[in-house]
């Protein structure tokens, strides 16, 4: 799985962005080259490699400010959408308010998107790990480089539980207890 992966992926199951990951083996490609063509960031809003948003100071002080004026996520989505050129959605901007008004915007937003090394980045997959929803707590294996994100009913619990127990080494503590759909409590 590319970390570019993560600027896109939500849990299937309640629609959490963005979600957790514990790399288990990852492979380096040297031979792959970033296409010159391309600017920098490459992923839109999250880099997975960092773990941090990648949503520029101006769009996010737009967000506070209009806000603050009392306009709804879709007024604020439109608006800083039209005003920036950055395109951003109701979700997002949701996630970018929560975050300043936290006061957790220097631990979640990298201070400068340009100076990410997206050219490894574009180098690195995941090849075996788990991804797993902190809002929900469903995790998904990552298996041959392939994050398996199958709703419940079409899981095998099975599978997904000797998956759990090979790596209970490193999946986090909170997923081996209340892991879903399967955590250590399973029985075959």
């Amino acid at each position: 799985m590319r970390y570019r992966l993560l600027d896109i992926l939500a849990c299937p199951m309640c629609k959490y962005f963005p979600l957790e990951y514990v790399v288990f083996s990852e492979r380096v490609n040297p031979e792959v080259k970033y296409p010159s063509e391309l600017s920098k960031p490459h992923c839109e809003v999250y880099c997975g490699l960092y773990r941090k948003y990648i949503v520029p100071e101006n769009v996010r002080r737009r967000v506070i400010e209009l806000r603050d004026q009392g306009l709804s996520y879709s007024e604020v989505a439109k608006r800083v959408t039209e005003e920036t050129g950055y395109y951003l959605s109701e979700e997002i901007a949701q996630i970018v308010e929560k975050i300043i008004r936290e006061g957790k915007e220097s631990e979640m937003f990298h201070p400068n998107p340009s100076e990410l090394p997206c050219e490894e980045c574009i180098k690195r997959e995941v090849v075996e790990g788990i991804l797993y929803c902190p809002n929900c707590l469903r995790w998904y294996p990552i298996r041959e480089e392939i994050p398996e994100m199958l709703p419940d009913d079409l899981r095998s619990l099975d599978e997904d539980y000797e998956f759990l127990m090979r790596y209970r080494d490193k999946v986090p503590e909170i997923i081996l207890q209340q892991g879903k759909p399967v955590n250590i409590t399973y029985r075959k």
